[in-house]
């Protein structure tokens, strides 16, 4: 498993709620910071620090095993980056996961991340992309990157965050399904609470978050595994297409959820079968996943 702790910035203040603190809103019978202190703990964080108000501190935030740390933003409501500053002496952690408190269905994200970052040593980290926007307030980073650039910017009292991480050679890692949804409206959190009754929790030890391996798989070896099956199913290489294909499993993991991927791929494949058409049943489940997405 990857050593990494975990930054979780928790001191927002809710301007488009109203001026409610977003991190203490409940989805799914529990407050926003601690379902992403939850979803950090079951990645396999060795540290979680929480950047935010001294109400923050509370004991739901106890975990057994967990080395868990409250820090205050100096200056309060400093912006995101005067909670990083201030978690930062906590930690000496050389990879860190830095998350919004208002993430609720972060915990699919955590551990593409790491395996994005592990296997680019060369990269400062790797950041979430959702419809190819970057949430800076999802990725994994080295320690170094984040504490030179944090040297080098100063005063970081409400400067963006974007000004800490766009200059940082990151991997963009796609969103999982719901994975991106942020808490700021009434709205969201609304959505947010209506995906709870279909996305679970983690728990630590959950293979499909604390696990981050095997790394991407590399064009190359998708050529050859491609190239492998379609030889041992007696098919043509130029009938199937690739790229096509990758799109569609895209769009339909990030459109309905991860698991539907395979399951599209397959379904679209039978009806290609049974049509010939197989131009047609691609084009037909693009569709669907799409129009699925805007439900």
């Amino acid at each position: 498993m990857v050593a990494f702790d975990a930054v979780v910035l928790a001191g927002g203040r809710g301007s488009r709620l109203g001026g409610v603190a977003k991190a203490q809103l409940a989805v799914g019978g529990r407050r926003l910071v601690d379902r992403v202190v939850a979803a950090a703990a079951a990645a396999g964080a060795r540290r979680v620090i929480v950047a935010g108000p001294a109400e923050t501190a509370t004991p739901r935030l106890e975990r057994a095993g967990l080395d868990l740390r409250v820090v205050a933003d100096d200056p309060p409501f400093g912006g995101p980056l005067a909670g990083l500053a201030a978690a930062l002496p906590e930690t000496d952690a050389p990879l860190l996961a830095v998350l919004a408190g208002d993430l609720p269905f972060v915990a699919g994200a955590i551990g593409p991340l790491l395996a994005a970052a592990t296997a680019h040593p060369e990269a400062d980290g790797a950041v979430l992309h959702d419809v190819d926007r970057a949430q800076w307030l999802c990725g994994v980073y080295r320690r170094a990157a984040l504490a030179a650039g944090l040297e080098a910017l100063g005063d970081v009292r409400d400067r963006p965050v974007r000004a800490l991480l766009e200059p940082l050679a990151l991997i963009a890692v796609p969103a999982p399904a719901g994975a991106a949804l942020d808490v700021d409206t009434w709205p969201d959190l609304a959505r947010a609470s209506d995906l709870a009754t279909r996305i679970p929790e983690p728990v630590e030890g959950d293979p499909n978050v604390s696990d981050p391996s095997p790394a991407p798989l590399p064009p190359e070896a998708l050529d050859d595994w491609g190239a492998a099956l379609t030889s041992a199913l007696g098919l043509d290489p130029a009938d199937v297409p690739v790229g096509e294909v990758l799109d569609l499993a895209r769009d339909a993991a990030h459109g309905v959820a991860r698991p539907a991927a395979p399951l599209t791929a397959f379904a679209v494949g039978l009806a290609a079968g049974r049509s010939g058409d197989a131009d047609s049943a691609l084009r037909r489940a693009r569709e669907l996943a799409a129009a699925w997405r805007e439900r």
